[in-house]
């Protein structure tokens, strides 16, 4: 109920159905911007910084996701080593960290976001 008046808007299955399609279909016109952010661009390396970040995260799959993934059929991501998420072997994995951007988003934005996040300073 709309506070300015005793109207219900309408559901979208009630809009015409190509005002819908179009809707749904311009939403999904503009892709996300990836972002790799990375201390080499040649061995494309993850940068220092986020390691914590990207090992330690509370968002990050645990013990009890794990059992639940692997009781329901699935298996366990591939860095998920002895209870641990994250590289153990010592070796770099490449292209570890993404970052997810509005389109239009410029380099500036990028290192913002980075540097909000703890992993760049400056």
């Amino acid at each position: 109920v709309n506070a300015t008046s005793d109207k219900q808007e309408p559901p979208p299955s009630s809009f015409p159905e190509g005002v819908w399609q179009c809707l749904q279909s311009a939403i999904t016109l503009r892709e996300p911007i990836l972002i790799f952010p990375v201390s080499d661009m040649a061995t494309y390396t993850p940068l220092p910084s986020m390691t914590q970040i990207a090992t330690e995260e509370s968002s990050l799959p645990n013990a009890g996701m794990i059992q639940c993934l692997t009781a329901a059929g699935g298996t366990a991501p591939s860095l998920w080593k002895d209870g641990v998420y994250g590289s153990s072997s010592g070796c770099k994995v490449k292209l570890r960290d993404v970052l997810i951007m509005k389109v239009g988003s410029t380099v500036e934005d990028a290192f913002l976001s980075l540097k909000r996040m703890g992993a760049l300073g400056g």
